[in-house]
């Protein structure tokens, strides 16, 4: 199971012809899938891909939202590889983290002072 799809990723894209789905499909789609996956394997009782497992670990929405951050970052690794744009892909790459840091790790207290 792939977490990007196609569909999306030409649209968010602007591609109309099939010039580079199999570009797309081949490269860029399985490197995001890699990414997410190279995270949510760190999670204790996450399936391998991720799936709906209701009341366990990943909810619905959350395989949504997984599949979102797959196709924000096919496309930017598409802009990366076909045109150098780095940026992009550093910036998908944040937010996606962001997101994980927020929705699966737990809140971690740095003592500052000596006790």
């Amino acid at each position: 199971m792939t977490l990007f799809t196609l569909a999306n990723v030409k649209t968010g894209l602007g591609e109309v012809g099939t010039t580079n789905d199999s570009k797309i499909s081949t490269i860029y789609g399985p490197m995001a899938d890699q990414y997410i996956k190279s995270y949510t394997n760190s999670i204790q009782g996450m399936p391998n891909p991720p799936e709906t497992v209701t009341g366990v670990i990943l909810t619905a929405q959350q395989l949504i939202d997984l599949k979102k951050y797959a196709d924000i970052l096919t496309i930017s690794y598409f802009y990366k590889g076909e045109s150098g744009d780095t940026i992009t892909a550093e910036q998908a790459e944040r937010n996606f983290l962001n997101y994980f840091m927020n929705t699966w790790r737990r809140v971690r207290f740095k003592v500052t002072t000596p006790i």
